[in-house]
């Protein structure tokens, strides 16, 4: 049995006149028997889908989770699929159960996001760090003015229970949002600001050029001298 789960939620949404998808991973830890199946990427996959503000079904939605076992690798050990993220007819809105405020705009840009962090203790440095999640699904800024909260209060308490219910998932079942190197998440904290975290456009690729100037491409071969007989 696996003693890592790696969760990934899939999302498809509008982004400058185009169908664009975006994740978000969850990884848990634990010792337990547990045998992850379709059930189990549905639980998770509502959750998720709590965070990412209802803006109807023409904004986007959540439409599938799978779970991998990180350490073996490979294919996915279950899939749950809610609809087809290629076919707009058929997508199901965000339900965005764990937002207070209903009725607002969804936010057309794809950059600005909810922020939502789980403390995981300190660096070797003493540095605070923390499990990061960018939820890409939002209703229009709510502050007032310049310096204002974009997240109203009851919505952040509202989040941070939803942050809370992501993290306990599989509490019951004695697993743990972490990593496999130790590290157990806190209570989740989500930021009353917008975050900003650019989309991936792709698959990135390693430049060929660090800063430094050392190149990192491919072996070039250069032919010797051409000897004729």
């Amino acid at each position: 049995m696996p003693t890592a789960l790696k969760f990934t939620v899939r999302h498809v949404r509008y982004w400058r006149g185009a169908i664009h998808r975006w994740s978000t991973d969850y990884s848990y830890v634990g010792s337990s028997s547990l045998s992850p199946d379709a059930g189990l990427c549905s639980s998770l996959l509502n959750l998720d889908d709590h965070m990412c503000y209802a803006g109807g079904s023409t904004e986007g939605g959540t439409y599938e989770c799978a779970v991998y076992d990180p350490r073996a690798g490979g294919t996915a050990l279950a899939v749950y699929t809610r609809f087809a993220w290629d076919t707009p007819g058929d997508w199901i809105g965000y339900g965005g159960a764990a937002w207070t405020t209903t009725g607002l705009d969804f936010e057309a840009a794809a950059e600005p996001c909810l922020l939502v962090e789980w403390p995981a203790g300190k660096s070797k440095t003493g540095k605070p760090v923390a499990f990061r999640k960018y939820y890409h699904a939002i209703p229009v800024s709510q502050a007032g003015s310049a310096g204002a909260h974009d997240v109203a209060t009851a919505d952040v308490t509202s989040l941070e229970a939803g942050a809370e219910a992501l993290r306990s998932f599989l509490g019951a079942q004695g697993w743990s949002l972490g990593t496999p190197a130790g590290r157990l998440a806190g209570t989740g904290v989500v930021s009353p600001f917008y975050g900003s975290h650019q989309m991936p456009r792709g698959r990135r690729r390693k430049p060929l050029v660090t800063a430094n100037g050392t190149y990192t491409g491919p072996t070039i071969k250069v032919p010797g001298p051409v000897v004729e007989d």
